[in-house]
């Protein structure tokens, strides 16, 4: 789930995290959590070109707590091909 700032710098300095990507920057716990789950909300936009995805926590915070991926479908990109191969 997302953190603030200064707890990914101090987990990543105590050494109880890892950095996994650097773009979008992720972090991973070296150990094991004690099971407590925050509440997300997924929203979905299905458009006719992309398919929009997005996390978010229920509770706002003053960090983005968002999440946002655009997706193609790949249907589309065999359509795209095909046209490029018929002209």
């Amino acid at each position: 789930m997302p953190c603030s700032a200064a707890k990914a710098r101090r987990l990543l300095r105590d050494g109880k995290a890892k950095v996994i990507r650097r773009e979008p920057f992720t972090i991973r716990l070296n150990y094991c959590s004690s099971g407590y789950r925050q509440p997300v909300t997924l929203g979905v936009d299905a458009g006719s070109v992309h398919i929009g995805l997005a996390a978010k926590r229920r509770v706002i915070v003053r960090t983005g707590s968002a999440i946002g991926k655009t997706l193609q479908p790949v249907g589309s990109l065999l359509q795209h091909e095909t046209r490029l191969t018929r002209i």
